[in-house]
């Protein structure tokens, strides 16, 4: 079927596949590594206990967070739209 030629095609460039992915991915694991070696230095043990799961909570919500504040934020009355 038509539907398999995009999963046929990744899989011949496996290479480039492989290298877009790695590519992507390692901004945020550099990122999210620095970010909590950085909170094991400055957290103590008993900190630590208290405060990471915040933390955790907090950099998963986030994300949906921004995205409906851009939603209100990027809604611009423009004159010259379709109404």
């Amino acid at each position: 079927p038509a539907s398999f030629w995009g999963p046929i095609a990744v899989f011949r460039n496996w290479t480039f596949s492989l290298f877009y992915f790695l590519a992507e991915s390692w901004g945020i694991v550099v990122v999210t590594t620095i970010f909590w070696g950085l909170a094991n230095q400055v957290c103590s043990v008993t900190e630590a206990k208290r405060y990471y799961p915040i933390i955790g909570f907090v950099a998963n919500t986030s994300p949906i967070l921004a995205g409906q504040f851009i939603q209100v934020v990027s809604e611009v009355d423009d004159p010259s739209a379709p109404r």
